[in-house]
């Protein structure tokens, strides 16, 4: 069995966004540049690396006092873990590089050791005839873009790797039972597994649903 990897945000007791370390010049030119240095499975370069660096920041505001800071947080391809997530994925062999990234609370303190993970393993092995998505032209070829329903086709898939992303849709990251567990059996807090096949709009809405759920709670 395979999992997707999705935030859980009832689980954890703050809120995050991503932004500029001088929260000022974060803009979409800056956040395309760092999609692109992610979007690939080469190692970063030593300016990449720097380039994360200056222009990546995590902020966060208080949600829950009595829940937990996460160890995962899902900005689109920018995937960010705790320095414990960090080190069960090193201890898995899953193939990948960790860049440190500044963190700031609403009181302009640091709250903890957190890397922008830029994990190597791409396998182009979604399943197209399974999957829903569209096709689109573009000036490198044609490619699938718009994934509503996310199938893997699991012969394509060698050595059984603990973690890998899809190709073509290369924010998907899937991790397999042993990863699964190995995660679950450490406390890390606030991660979702979606098994396969995932559907875009319910798992969403399950996530929206635990919002929901969890704020009736706190009433």
């Amino acid at each position: 069995m395979l999992y997707q990897l999705k935030i859980n945000p009832v689980s954890c007791g703050k809120y995050c966004s991503a932004s500029s370390v001088n929260r000022t010049d974060y803009d979409v030119d800056n956040e395309r540049a760092i999609e692109r240095l992610l979007v690939n499975k080469e190692p970063l370069s030593l300016s990449a690396t720097e380039y994360i660096k200056q222009y990546f920041c995590i902020y966060s505001e208080p949600k829950c006092q009595s829940l937990p800071m996460a160890d995962y947080y899902d900005f689109g391809i920018a995937k960010i873990v705790s320095k414990k997530l960090k080190e069960i994925f090193e201890l898995a062999c899953v193939e990948g590089e960790y860049v440190p990234i500044k963190t700031l609370d609403d009181l302009n303190n640091e709250f903890g050791e957190f890397y922008l993970a830029h994990f190597h393993a791409i396998i182009d092995c979604l399943d197209y005839e399974k999957s829903q998505f569209r096709w689109v032209e573009r000036k490198s070829g044609r490619r699938p873009t718009s994934l509503k329903l996310l199938e893997i086709n699991q012969s394509k898939i060698t050595d059984n790797p603990p973690l890998f992303r899809v190709k073509y849709f290369e924010n998907k990251v899937i991790v397999n039972e042993d990863m699964m567990a190995a995660i679950k059996n450490s406390d890390i807090c606030g991660i979702l597994f979606v098994p396969l096949p995932v559907n875009e709009f319910d798992s969403a809405k399950l996530i929206r649903q635990l919002e929901i759920d969890c704020a009736q709670k706190e009433k």
